[in-house]
């Protein structure tokens, strides 16, 4: 039969540079939690009371608030908050100027002419 011992030392004993004390108790506060021996468990409860007297005075906290975004009433959205071109306009900007292919995007169109006729974008005219 095998058994295992934890043993816990004191924290703060440890980091006063004191001798390896036995721990008999835990304390915790805002999810930490401190080792603590006999000496150090009545100093640490009262530390821990008096702070909680002093943020008892306290306001609650506000979370911080997203920004909001403005978008002009009337305007047309889109996923994500970008402006839905219209067809109309959009349909010059969609067209390849060499063969006249329709892509669905100006992206796809970029695509297309760089696989059918081995150019960029860049390379032609576009109306402004």
């Amino acid at each position: 039969m095998k058994q295992v011992i934890v043993q816990s030392f004191c924290d703060l004993c440890l980091a006063e540079d004191e001798d390896q004390i036995q721990a008999v108790g835990e304390e915790t506060m805002h999810g930490k939690v401190l080792d603590v021996c006999e000496q150090h468990r009545d100093r640490v409860r009262r530390m821990i009371r008096e702070l909680d007297e002093v943020f008892a005075l306290g306001t609650e906290a506000e979370p911080p608030q997203r920004p909001t975004r403005r978008v002009p009433p009337g305007s047309r959205t889109g996923m994500g908050g970008r402006p839905v071109l219209l067809l109309k306009e959009t349909l010059a900007w969609r067209t390849c100027p060499e063969c006249g292919h329709v892509a669905p995007t100006r992206s796809a169109t970029g695509q297309h002419v760089k696989q059918r006729h081995s150019k960029k974008l860049g390379d032609y005219e576009w109306p402004t």
